[in-house]
């Protein structure tokens, strides 16, 4: 059996696509939009540490994750053909 292109969407490739634009937009989107109040909160550096540790230990799962899967790591999942 051979596989389609990815183009073809058979196994979600296009939910990868949509997920890669909307991280692009929270990373490189607008801070504010005009018209709307900026909302400060009173703990902002306890919330930059609490989310800067958040961040560090995503990496780390994520990294400790592609060394753990070294080749079973795709984008999406394919089923395994068993032989009969």
């Amino acid at each position: 059996m051979s596989q389609s292109p990815w183009w073809k969407g058979t196994h979600g490739e296009w939910y990868v696509v949509g997920q890669i634009v909307l991280i692009v937009l929270v990373f490189f989107g607008p801070r504010t939009t005009q018209g709307w109040p900026i909302v400060t909160t009173p703990f902002t550096w306890l919330s930059t540490i609490v989310g800067g540790a958040i961040l560090l230990t995503g990496i780390f799962r994520l990294i400790v994750a592609i060394f753990r899967l070294g080749s079973n790591l795709t984008t999406v999942s394919y089923p395994i053909e068993k032989e009969h």
